[in-house]
């Protein structure tokens, strides 16, 4: 059986890391609507990707005294505390289904620092392959990746709903499980389960062995 797995949301708490990450730029000077507006640019400038040395230079240029080698310094300390985000019971779990001889995948949107966030988080040792796609991306991206799963059941855990929903639709035969740990999360209706934390992700996986 395989269990294919995303990072941001489902294992990592990306909410609680978002605002330490955001917190560096308000040390330095930056707005909330600064931060927000060259955030949404370099999406834009990047197909929907986000690329944080573009968000850097687009905040330079609104604040001449901005110190691009500073915030990377700050950044590459908050990345390599990235195990502190981890949610308590994503590691257990992941232990027991490797244990228990089940083959895992990570499946991460992301770009720049994204690979040195999963690193530093301490889980990369549980799972067979990691994967990191482009925001803009994902969905068709899982679609090609997982294709070669199409005639094999297998168990798939993501936090954003239209993901859920699409990988459901291209694969009918798989286990669907949006891990929805936040009450303001939009839950889907179409997929096999929706869980709050791992407990539950491993009641569902009970029911789907038996």
């Amino acid at each position: 059986m395989i269990i294919v797995i995303d990072f941001d949301g489902v294992l990592f708490d990306d909410r609680k890391f978002k605002k330490e990450y955001i917190r560096i730029f308000a040390d330095a000077g930056v707005t909330m609507r600064e931060y927000e507006g060259a955030y949404r640019e370099s999406k834009n400038a990047h197909g929907g990707s986000y690329h944080p040395d573009t968000h850097l230079l687009l905040l330079k240029k609104m604040h001449t005294d901005f110190s691009i080698a500073l915030i990377k310094k700050k950044r590459a300390e908050l990345v390599a505390l990235s195990f502190r985000y981890v949610f308590k019971d994503a590691e257990p779990f992941l232990a027991s289904q490797k244990k228990k001889g089940l083959s895992l995948y990570m499946l991460s949107t992301g770009m720049g620092f994204q690979k040195k966030k999963i690193k530093s988080s301490g889980l990369s040792r549980y799972f067979k392959k990691i994967k990191i796609i482009p925001d803009s991306s994902k969905g068709a991206a899982m679609l090609r990746l997982l294709r070669g799963l199409r005639k094999e059941h297998f168990i798939f855990i993501d936090d954003k709903k239209e993901i859920v929903e699409e990988i459901k639709r291209a694969f009918p035969r798989a286990s669907v499980i949006q891990m929805a740990r936040h009450k303001v999360e939009r839950k889907s209706r179409g997929v096999d389960a929706v869980a709050k934390n791992f407990s539950e992700v491993a009641r569902v996986i009970k029911k789907i062995w038996r």
